[in-house]
């Protein structure tokens, strides 16, 4: 489910594997969501779950493109601090895909 994959890659520790196992997750979760009929009225159930899994892919592209630990967001696989990377950085939904990060 949603949650155990998220707690098991997606907190405080984290790496280039666990993230993807995330992603690919969310991905598979999405493409069975938009595969179930649409009605007249909103699900407010369904409608949550794709927040959920739009906000968990969102968080999972950035900490991917992220190859530095800063702060607690720490990953196994770069464990160290880069100070030329510490800059503020915009994901928007349409980037998720190609996970890229946009300098300000």
């Amino acid at each position: 489910c949603l949650q155990k994959v998220n707690q098991e890659n997606l907190l405080v520790c984290r790496n280039e594997q666990g993230l993807k196992k995330v992603l690919d997750y969310a991905e598979e979760e999405l493409k069975q969501l938009q595969e179930l009929p649409i009605g007249d009225q909103v699900n407010g159930g369904m409608y949550s779950l794709y927040s959920l899994l739009m906000s968990t892919k969102m968080m999972a592209s950035a900490a991917l493109y992220r190859r530095e630990s800063r702060g607690s967001h720490y990953r196994e696989d770069y464990p160290d601090m880069d100070g030329q990377k510490a800059v503020a950085t915009v994901q928007r939904k349409s980037d998720i895909k190609e996970v890229k990060g946009f300098h300000l």
